[in-house]
């Protein structure tokens, strides 16, 4: 198992029962050049596009979709600067949008 750190860019699909998602997600590793990633695995938190998690699991190759992460563990990572706060905000709290967020 592995553990990589990735912030998610939007979700590509959800399924409302089950929580299953398919996520694009930036992953940087090793000062290299952050990459656009696809991980997928269950995810019960509905809003999560721009916040960092800690997933993991392992690197796996879909016939049809490619190269992704299938993650069986996510573990949100608290934010460090302003926009990621009100990001972070806005994601979690229903009904609070990015602009009362940031105020």
């Amino acid at each position: 198992m592995l553990t990589i750190t990735a912030t998610v860019e939007r979700t590509s699909f959800r399924a409302l029962d089950t929580g299953w998602c398919v996520l694009r997600a930036t992953h940087q590793e090793n000062g290299h050049e952050p990459d656009s990633i696809t991980c997928v695995g269950t995810l019960l938190q509905e809003n999560c596009d721009g916040l960092t998690f800690e997933f993991t699991g392992d690197w796996s190759v879909n016939p049809k979709y490619g190269r992704q992460f299938a993650f069986s563990a996510a573990k949100s990572i608290m934010p460090t600067t302003a926009d990621g706060l009100r990001r972070y905000l806005s994601a979690t709290i229903s009904g609070l949008g990015d602009r009362t967020a940031g105020d």
